[in-house]
C-alpha cells in the first residue's frame, strides 16, 4: 500500500517540469496575445488607408481634387 501511494504522488521533478511548462504556456499566451494587438493595430492603419484612398478616388470622380 505505501508504494502504491509512493509512487502515485508526482515526483519533485515531475511537479517540477509540470510548472515549467505551465510558465512556458503562460509565455506563450502572453507573447500571442501581443501578436494579436499588433495585428489588430495594423488591421486599423490599412482600415485607414482603404477609407483616404476612397476619398481619393471620390475627389477624382467629382473632381475636386
Amino acid at each position: 500500500m505505501n508504494i502504491k501511494a509512493i509512487t502515485a504522488t508526482p515526483s519533485v521533478r515531475e511537479q517540477a517540469e509540470a510548472e515549467v511548462r505551465q510558465e512556458q504556456a503562460a509565455k506563450a499566451k502572453e507573447k500571442m496575445k501581443a501578436k494579436l494587438r499588433d495585428l489588430a493595430a495594423a488591421q486599423a492603419v490599412v482600415k485607414g488607408i482603404e477609407i483616404q484612398i476612397a476619398d481619393l478616388e471620390r475627389q477624382i470622380e467629382d473632381g475636386t481634387l
